[in-house]
């Protein structure tokens, strides 16, 4: 423990109480990057995975949630372990935003891809001149936005979300 080094080679060597505590703090803190490392780690391993449902998604981030708590409590120890188990929560959470963040940005191509797929042969039909009237066009539309919910039933909000 760095702090408890630099604490002894003072002047004063610390109280054993001092002591004690210096040694929680210091496996406190590398209980919590342990932690925020295992989970990080798993995090890069779901991008590949994105987008997925919102559901999902947060089954996922409790499940590793639970797992850093492990990880946590397997290392840290001391009277402060329930400050820095809430310091660990924050981190996590801040993390899961940005996933959800970012499945939704994944989500939003996926839908926009899908929806450029299914409007190029209207595109087509108009530029080419087959397409004259808007009845017609809205026609087209109304099929589009049919198949369009035939294919994201069941995805989540993010899915479909534009």
């Amino acid at each position: 423990c760095a702090a408890l080094l630099n604490a002894c080679n003072n002047a004063t060597p610390p109280s054993p109480k001092t002591a004690w505590r210096l040694v929680c703090s210091d496996l406190c803190r590398t209980a919590v990057q342990r932690a925020l490392g295992d989970y990080a780690l798993r995090v890069t391993r779901i991008y590949n995975h994105l987008p997925t449902s919102d559901h999902d998604l947060h089954r996922w981030h409790a499940k590793q949630r639970a797992n850093a708590h492990s990880t946590f409590k397997g290392v840290a120890i001391g009277e402060e372990a329930g400050e820095y188990l809430e310091r660990l929560d924050g981190e996590l959470l801040g993390l899961q935003e940005k996933l959800c963040l970012d499945n939704e940005r994944a989500s939003r191509v996926v839908a926009r891809e899908l929806l450029e797929s299914l409007y190029h042969p209207v595109h087509q039909g108009i530029t080419s001149g087959h397409i004259v009237s808007l009845p017609e066009y809205q026609r087209h539309r109304d099929k589009i936005r049919c198949e369009y919910d035939r294919m994201t039933v069941g995805l989540s909000a993010y899915t479909c979300r534009l």
